[in-house]
């Protein structure tokens, strides 16, 4: 498992990751209060690559990934930021039309939800 990919398993709230780290160093640390406790997003642009429309995508793809994976919490979207989520849901909807620009907060939108659903500040974590 690649370093960022540890990191997330080791602060992700949605996952129960005490048998992976069991034998570790960090298991008998004043850190491991810290294990699953965080709202954890993690991007890895390492196949974005080629055209400019093949490198949108990429990234399109990964930020939808993210999205699915906290669907749950995106559920209750409130009605003033509906408009807005509408956007970002077209956006990465259609990953090969090359336009970023309805995906441009997607992140920052998605880590806002995530700070409000768990009262929690969200480690976000990029590769490559």
């Amino acid at each position: 498992m690649p370093t960022l990919g540890v990191l997330a398993e080791f602060f992700d709230i949605t996952k129960s990751s005490k048998q992976l780290f069991e034998k570790t160093n960090i298991s008998g640390s004043e850190y491991i209060t810290e294990m699953n406790q965080y709202p954890v997003i993690l991007l890895s642009f390492a196949n974005a690559k080629g055209n400019l429309t093949a490198i949108v995508k990429a990234i399109k793809e990964e930020v939808k990934d993210a999205y699915k994976k906290y669907q749950f919490v995106l559920e209750d979207i409130n009605f003033f930021d509906q408009p807005y989520y509408q956007v970002i849901l077209n956006g990465l909807g259609n990953p090969e039309d090359g336009d970023i620009a309805k995906i441009d907060n997607a992140v920052s939108f998605l880590m806002k939800k995530l700070e409000e659903y768990y009262h929690k500040k969200v480690i976000i974590l990029i590769d490559e």
